[in-house]
């Protein structure tokens, strides 16, 4: 349950940061596209989630082939 709730805390800055930096990039356009804004944030939480889980992967197959070696 603890890491649950570490993982859910650790997605919910991820997509306020995201956010953020997409509404800083958006911001100067007078009419503000909220749409291109919200897919500018899923397209960067997912590509993010992307690379976490490939570093994961990566790093338990370290694990896994350090173990096997010895």
């Amino acid at each position: 349950m603890y890491r649950r709730s570490i993982i859910l805390v650790i997605l919910l800055l991820l997509f306020a940061a995201e956010a953020f930096f997409a509404r800083q990039f958006y911001i100067e356009i007078v009419s503000f596209p909220e749409d291109e804004w919200w897919m500018t944030v899923v397209n960067n939480c997912l590509r993010d989630l992307l690379l976490a889980g490939v570093a994961g992967l990566l790093y338990f197959c370290l694990l896994y082939t350090s173990d096997a070696a010895d």
